[in-house]
């Protein structure tokens, strides 16, 4: 099974786990029962994995951008050079 994301809810660690109703259910050695809902954990993942997406993509453009950038100065200096 591959560890899609992680959600920090309980502040000690989590002794049990219930699903039922499209709900996830935890008990906590903190003394506290939490849910989620399913199809908003599922909608969250999906969301985070867009972000990740879209910030790889705009990192590559931003890289992209300033190498053309460098490039140009290069030859600007170059220009004013002769």
């Amino acid at each position: 099974m591959k560890k899609v994301d992680e959600f920090r809810s309980h502040s000690d660690g989590v002794s049990c786990i219930e699903f039922s109703n499209k709900k996830l259910f935890t008990g906590s050695f903190d003394h506290s029962i939490k849910f989620f809902d399913i199809k908003e954990i599922r909608s969250r993942i999906v969301e985070r994995a867009i972000m990740s997406a879209e910030d790889v993509e705009s990192r590559r453009l931003n890289y992209v951008w300033n190498k053309s950038k460098k490039k140009r100065k290069i030859k600007k200096k170059k220009k004013k050079r002769r």
